[in-house]
């Protein structure tokens, strides 16, 4: 079987990739075909982190770099990334972002650049 085949074979929602997550995984996938994807749950375990933060703090390792990614999908949706201004990535990413968190979310958006974002 070649690799489209197989991929086509494996293909499922952004819901149902979410659900086969474990906390503290993050997947990533389909560098093969060329659309980056990251699939990660939007907090930890018990809700009462956002795996979704507006800054890393100092010396936070980074190993997937923003221009390698296309794709973020959590249990809230997909956020399409490649080619936006970091102003609509971080609405993008709010939008999927878990609830409890998007107003601290949107709170730092304004702060950094000093407007409300539009949904």
């Amino acid at each position: 079987m070649d690799w489209r085949s197989y991929y086509k074979e494996h293909t499922m929602t952004p819901e149902q990739a979410v659900s086969l997550i474990h906390d503290g995984d993050r997947v990533v996938f389909g560098h093969a075909v060329g659309e980056p994807i990251i699939a990660l749950h939007s907090t930890t375990k018990d809700e009462s982190i956002s795996k979704i933060v507006p800054l890393l703090t100092t010396g936070a390792p980074v190993t997937t770099s923003r221009c390698d990614v296309n794709y973020i999908v959590t249990e809230y949706g997909v956020a399409q990334l490649r080619g936006q201004t970091l102003r609509e990535r971080a609405k993008r990413l709010i939008a999927i972002a878990h609830p409890k968190f998007r107003v601290e979310l949107t709170e730092e958006y304004e702060r950094r650049f000093g407007e409300k974002p539009s949904v």
